[in-house]
């Protein structure tokens, strides 16, 4: 990467700015931007002398005086050996902190200091701070010959690394983590933290004093344990308060061999002695994490030999699985850590032991294709087939019962344990090659019924389905979806594999559970060049799902123009519309799914046919736009309509502003009010005479409610029930919306059903701010309804002592009674203990009452 502009020290130089200008103007002369950058790298690539270009710059570097030499010995070795960019604040805080460094003398550097101290074998940049070297060929120069001229440099980064980590963890003022304590220096301490440990590998400090006490420190374990796990890498932690690993776990980690061995000295001997008689006991070597892994599990998946067989020399046990079942044997396997591998195998592992989705050892080495480990686990008897027979399918059930259950990890592309389909799932031939060589069935299925040809298919693997075919796999095989290798290729638009399948005599008319057919699947996704392929070999384009969807429906439906058109330019008869089970055409799909572009190619294409096909509900394309807010496809078909498309309604008297209401569409009912014709469909009213109004009120949408009344809707119109808007908001608790009709007219006090009011609505469901708003619109607090209930009595009945309260505050009449001759304190009274609360509030307000009255 090369930077946008010139080091400082060229642009204050004006003769050389001027040379380096000129030089540059005569290169790029008539050339455009990838023949310059080719041009350049084929010159840096070119020069066979180029690392004595850099030794004599390096030569430069060391004859500098102390502090210039300082710092580019200092950046150059960071950059050799950790392969990660430099900050400058990094830079002058690994110069502040050198042990050589005067501690009362700070350099403030800048990016011209770097860059000219180092010769210009690097880079940086002033605005983003970032140093790296100048060209790849600089990288690997130094890179290649770190150890030559920085041969004390691994235990430098790693000291420096360690002492970063420990600052970070024994702070007491450690918030978010991994940072250093609540400074700006984080690249190289976030780096410190996740990488000290490899560098402590590739050092000589390794079994110190240093690394045993950070590792020997309880709080800084507490604390860094959960950092040493990446949630890419195991998703499964993620779920985890904590990690709980443990210096033994960390040391394993990393692959501290000298760190372990002095580790294991320090553990009580008696642990050992008492663990070989009494193996259930717990021994510190076999402590497990937060996900039940060992330290024997880590050291196995990294492939640290030497320590598993330290750790195994210890008594570690072989075979304790993590969580989610698997072994260190399983770990190791998944790396293809074959001197592991045979380790563990040499110290009497259950080779067939599987994790808790079924997969052995041998699975974890067939998914990721080393087939090297696969051969030793089956000369140790490892078996090829997931079907085979084993005592082990007892024995792993077993081992499991009485281990906490963690959500599976589920990084692979197939939880299937058949060591056969996980290789073909990730494309490894040579062990698929191996397999099938050794005996195993081709057809052999997974948990979900798919074969090896299937997965292959699926993932596109050409080599790999050539192979299995050749090898008798059977292309129609039925998985438990009723999909074949056939119809996931063409799900997946992997048209040379399905070519391949076809050939090899797949049939295109076996249906899956939902009805599709490969016809079918190739239109749902697009797939034109494969619908052609089908055609070739006699394809029938007209078949058909469980639901009636045709290739030309699920095209249309999913936006695919292309291929919408070919399959109408194969109909006899375009302006036939095609439908489904549900009679929906092609526009009613493309217009429910607001694909503009769609509904006009079908408009152009078949027209009026399709525009006044209506649904077996009586749903027309503008009903489904309005329904599901696509206002751009609202004004086409509107532009379109001759057919009068606004006033038709469905089976439920709904039309297309209904829909746009009811789901609360604001910007589609405006579409079709903004239509000459909006005046004849403002009041039309559904199956339960409710107008756009009361639906729009009834679901809650404010701002439809305001423009449907801007667009002079009749806010007192009533339903088939005689409710109105205001009631039905009232009803429903929408303070907001009451106050919008308030303020456009609604009547406060009309007489609805059994002479009750809006405001006896909002009392019977305990909204006490739309009670307030009601009244503060007048409304009458004393009505009555036809028993002669008021808002009062209402209120007492609900036992609601803070409603009562609030319309007595109002003015509400105590002395009332309905027809039935009670009063609200004598239906308080009646109330029992329940009504306590509530009498208390009344007696408050009644001047005749007393509590002696009680008494008589």
């Amino acid at each position: 990467m090369y930077e946008p502009r010139l080091p400082g020290f060229i642009i204050s130089n004006v003769d050389l700015r001027g040379c380096v200008t000129t030089t540059v103007k005569k290169f790029i002369n008539g050339r455009t931007p990838e023949a310059v950058q080719q041009r350049l790298d084929g010159i840096f690539s070119q020069i066979i002398g180029y690392d004595d270009v850099y030794e004599d710059l390096y030569r430069v570097i060391k004859a500098q005086g102390f502090e210039k030499r300082s710092l580019a010995e200092n950046v150059l070795l960071w950059l050799s050996y950790t392969q990660s960019p430099l900050l400058l604040t990094d830079m002058q805080h690994i110069l502040d902190t050198q042990p050589s460094g005067d501690p009362g003398r700070k350099l403030e550097l800048d990016a011209d200091q770097v860059v000219s101290a180092c010769a210009g074998l690097v880079t940086a940049n002033e605005e983003t701070g970032v140093i790296r070297f100048i060209h790849e060929t600089t990288r690997a120069y130094f890179t290649k010959r770190k150890l030559q001229l920085f041969p004390t440099g691994e235990d430098k980064i790693a000291k420096m690394c360690l002492g970063w980590a420990e600052e970070t963890f024994t702070s007491d003022d450690v918030s978010t983590l991994p940072t250093r304590t609540r400074c700006e220096h984080i690249s190289v301490h976030d780096y410190a933290i996740h990488n000290w440990g490899c560098h402590i590998n590739r050092s000589n400090i390794d079994g110190t004093e240093p690394v045993i006490r950070f590792l020997d420190n309880d709080k800084v374990m507490l604390k860094y344990s959960p950092h040493i796990i990446s949630s890419n890498d195991y998703p499964e932690y993620s779920q985890l308060p904590l990690s709980q690993m443990t210096k033994l776990h960390v040391a394993s980690f990393f692959g501290l061999t000298r760190t372990i061995k002095a580790l294991l000295q320090k553990l009580d001997p008696w642990y050992h002695i008492i663990g070989s008689f009494l193996p259930w006991t717990s021994h510190p070597i076999d402590t497990r994490d937060g996900f039940g892994r060992t330290p024997l599990s880590f050291a196995a998946e990294k492939g640290h030999s030497s320590i598993v067989c330290m750790l195994l020399g210890h008594g570690a046990q072989v075979d304790r699985q993590d969580h989610n079942g698997r072994t260190p044997l399983m770990w190791a396997s998944r790396g293809g850590h074959n001197e592991t591998v045979e380790t563990l195998l040499e110290n009497g592992v259950h080779i067939n032991l599987r994790d808790r989705a079924g997969r052995t050892a041998l699975s974890w080495a067939a998914a990721n294709g080393h087939h090297k480990v696969m051969g030793q686990l089956s000369a140790h008897g490892a078996i090829l087939s997931i079907s085979a027979g084993s005592y082990d399918w007892i024995l792993t059930p077993l081992t499991q019962l009485f281990q906490e259950k963690v959500r599976q990890d589920v990084i692979d592309e197939t939880m299937s344990g058949s060591p056969l389909i996980r290789a073909s799932c990730n494309d490894h031939l040579a062990v698929v090659e191996m397999l099938v060589s050794a005996g195993t069935s081709p057809d052999q299925k997974d948990e979900d019924g798919r074969t090896a040809l299937s997965w292959a298919a699926a993932n596109g693997h050409r080599s790999m389905v050539k192979f299995l075919l050749a090898s008798h796999a059977d292309p129609d095989t039925i998985d438990c979806n009723g999909q074949t290798a056939l119809s996931w290729a063409i799900r997946n638009g992997h048209i040379a594999i399905v070519e391949m399948l076809l050939c090899k005599g797949s049939s295109m008319k076996i249906e899956d559970n939902a009805g599709m057919m490969a016809p079918v699947w190739a239109a749902f996704n697009g797939q034109k060049a494969i619908l052609q392929l089908l055609l070739k070999y006699h394809a029938d384009l007209r078949s058909r799902d469980k639901n009636g969807m045709s290739a030309l429906l699920w095209a249309s439906a999913n936006g695919h123009r292309a291929t919408s058109a070919w399959l109408l330019s194969r109909e006899e008869d375009p302006s036939l519309p095609d439908s489904d089970c549900d009679g929906r055409t092609a526009l009613s799909w493309a217009a429910g799914t607001g694909d503009y572009v769609m509904v006009k190619f079908l408009l152009d294409t078949v027209g009026d046919p399709l525009l006044k096909k209506s649904d077996n509900t009586r749903r027309n394309a503008l009903g489904w736009a309005a329904a599901n807010g696509h206002p751009k496809v609202i004004q086409l078909l509107i532009s379109q309509d001759r057919y009068d498309l606004l006033s038709n309604q469905d089976m439920n008297d709904m039309t297309a502003l209904s829909w746009a209401c009811v789901n609360g569409h604001e910007a589609a009912a405006k579409e079709i009010l903004a239509s000459d014709r909006s005046a004849t469909i403002l009041e039309c009213r559904d199956n339960a005479g409710r107008t756009p109004l009361m639906l729009a009120t009834r679901s809650g949408h404010r701002n439809l409610v305001q423009l449907l009344l801007r667009n002079s809707a009749d806010v007192e119109a009533r339903d088939s029930f005689g409710d109105t808007a205001l009631s039905s908001s009232a009803a429903d608790g929408s303070a907001a919306i009451v106050k919008v009709l308030l303020r456009h007219g609604a009547n406060p006090n009309s007489c609805l059903r059994d002479g009750w009011t809006p405001l006896m609505f909002a009392v019977r469901g305990r909204h006490h701010d739309v009670v307030r708003m009601i009244m503060h619109f007048g409304g009458d607090i004393n009505a009555t309804d036809d028993t002669g209930q008021t808002c009062l009595i209402l209120a007492v009945k609900n036992e609601d002592r803070k409603m009562v309260e609030l319309l007595l505050d109002m003015g509400a009449d105590v002395e009332v009674w309905d027809k039935s001759g009670a009063t609200p304190i004598s239906l308080a009274m009646g109330l029992g203990k329940r009504g306590r609360l509530v009498l208390s509030a009344l007696e408050l307000k009644d001047p005749f009452y007393s509590s002696d009255d009680d008494d008589d």
